[in-house]
């Protein structure tokens, strides 16, 4: 799950942490939009922040892509 723009406010919020289960959901923030939003320190421990290559190889290497706005 890429959490993108608003959608990185989600990556504060505790409801998104696996409880004592293991998950194969792996969350990333896409960092250029933690930073202008600045909530880097409140970010989840279990979400990764990845720049723009990250992203580029994360949609190239998944299928389906679904994206909100």
């Amino acid at each position: 799950m890429l959490l993108i723009g608003n959608g990185v406010y989600c990556g504060t919020d505790s409801r998104i942490a696996p409880r004592g289960r293991a998950t194969s959901i792996t969350w990333c923030a896409l960092s250029a939009d933690v930073a202008a939003r600045a909530i880097g320190a409140q970010l989840r421990e279990h979400v990764k922040q990845i720049d723009d290559d990250a992203f580029v190889a994360l949609v190239a290497s998944h299928l389906p892509i679904v994206s909100w706005s």
